[in-house]
């Protein structure tokens, strides 16, 4: 009994792991391909880029779309059904939930703690609100000091 219960404790660790990593990666690469299709917006490049029997208004908008098509074949919900402002908070959990994930390592790792004295479940929880929260203070604050900039 005390086999198995070591067992489920390491595949719910791996598990949060492997889960926290592809939905960071996933959420990470959409941002970064709507960064591309903003400074493609906002660059004023106006010459037209082809490739194949496609053309772009410019070659940010070109790169967008090639990177898009990879990582339709690793993250096609991302890509296809998921708002942009949910893949925020998705990605911020799962960094959260790494971060967390990476305390529980080190307690096992340089404390030489147990696995099984840990709490798998609501330590990679907190860090996934713990994500949630760094991503409402990262949006937050900024607005805050501008607004309090223009009033005084």
């Amino acid at each position: 009994m005390e086999n198995f219960t070591k067992t489920m404790y390491a595949i719910v660790f791996i598990g949060w792991i492997s889960i926290a990593a592809y939905l960071g990666s996933a959420g990470y690469t959409k941002l970064k391909i709507d960064e591309l299709n903003s400074l493609g917006k906002s660059s004023g490049q106006s010459k037209s880029v082809s490739l194949g029997n496609i053309t772009f208004q410019n070659a940010y908008f070109m790169e967008a779309y090639q990177e898009e098509i990879k990582a339709i074949k690793y993250f096609p919900q991302f890509f296809l059904s998921i708002p942009n402002i949910l893949v925020f908070l998705i990605t911020a959990c799962s960094f959260g939930v790494l971060g967390a994930q990476t305390f529980l390592v080190k307690i096992v790792a340089i404390d030489s703690e147990l696995l099984i004295n840990l709490k798998v479940v609501s330590v990679p929880l907190l860090g996934a609100l713990t994500g949630i929260i760094v991503l409402g203070l990262a949006t937050t604050v900024p607005v805050l000091l501008i607004f309090w900039r223009i009033r005084t």
